[in-house]
């Protein structure tokens, strides 16, 4: 029993050692969104709001 055992997976080991596989191609291609627009995003334009009027209120000081 053991040894009919032991031959039943020497032979799928070596049924699966046979399989010819076909390398795995990964192309990345670069980012070209480039820099976003500040207006583009609200929420970048909602704390631009923020800053400027702190700066028309006088507590924030432009550096």
């Amino acid at each position: 029993m053991k040894k009919g055992l032991l031959v039943l997976i020497l032979m799928s080991i070596s049924a699966c050692s046979t399989l010819d596989f076909e390398p795995i191609d990964i192309n990345v291609e670069p980012d070209n969104t480039g820099v976003l627009d500040s207006k583009a995003d609200p929420m970048a334009g909602n704390n631009e709001r923020i800053i400027d009027e702190a700066r028309q209120d006088g507590r924030l000081e432009r550096n």
